[in-house]
């Protein structure tokens, strides 16, 4: 049943987005101290660097900077990109068809995206139950991860996938455990940085419905993976593993 779009919606629309940690290797935002971008729980919504900006009228949601960004500010699109992608699974999963647009009004900055609540979602297009329930538990993890168990052919494959779904690229390492992977993009705009933090969400939510842990690198090293992250932008690196 499709749900009503209203005070109550909006709050599970918001509590799903902001249930994102900052996604893990982000990079910092220059002369910004501190995590690359306050989307944890246990931070409090005055502090984030966006805000939910509802227009009951068009059935849209517009999300907004609270202020203009910075050139080159990669880390405020990549955390508001995985915002995006959790508000796409729970408004799918509330029964709605969610159409996004990245930078819809080039006169006005500070809107870096619109999602479009277009109706019932469609037969077969709904998002796979276990990404909902994965963006309340996905876990980041500190401690090392196994270096004898690589997670199967078949969980890089949904991982890869996961990513291309919205526009990005993820390359492994060939061998080895933790599987180490740099995401990467076609594009190093704003609107790159947007597709990709939205794909970089959509890997991590894949991670942990299968079962795997991750953990930040430093500094992306596309070279150590092939030709096909150097090829494009990369802006994350991750390891992937199992672990407690």
């Amino acid at each position: 049943m499709l749900a009503t779009l209203d005070a109550a919606a909006l709050e599970k629309l918001v509590s799903a987005a902001m249930a994102a940690p900052p996604p893990p290797g982000a990079p910092r935002a220059a002369g910004v101290p501190g995590i690359p971008a306050t989307l944890g729980p246990l931070v409090r919504p005055t502090r984030q660097p966006w805000r939910f900006r509802l227009d009951p009228e068009h059935a849209t949601v517009q999300v907004r900077a609270v202020q203009a960004p910075l050139p080159g500010d990669r880390s405020l699109h990549l955390c508001v990109g995985a915002a995006l992608f959790n508000l796409r699974v729970a408004m799918a999963h509330l029964g709605w068809e969610p159409v996004v647009r990245l930078l819809p009004a080039p006169a006005s900055p500070d809107l870096l995206a619109t999602v479009r609540l277009a109706g019932p979602v469609l037969p077969g297009t709904r998002n796979r139950p276990d990404l909902y329930a994965s963006v309340w538990r996905r876990h980041s993890s500190v401690i090392p991860l196994s270096r004898d168990r690589r997670p199967p052919a078949a969980v890089t494959t949904a991982l890869r996938e996961a990513a291309q779904a919205e526009g990005a690229a993820l390359s492994f390492a060939a061998t080895g455990a933790p599987l180490i992977a740099v995401l990467a993009t076609d594009h190093d705009d704003p609107a790159g940085w947007l597709r990709a933090g939205q794909a970089l969400q959509h890997v991590l939510l894949t991670a942990t419905a299968h079962a795997l842990r991750v953990a930040p690198l430093e500094t992306p090293d596309p070279w150590r993976l092939g030709a096909e992250a150097a090829a494009r932008h990369p802006l994350v690196a991750l390891r992937l593993g199992y672990g407690p």
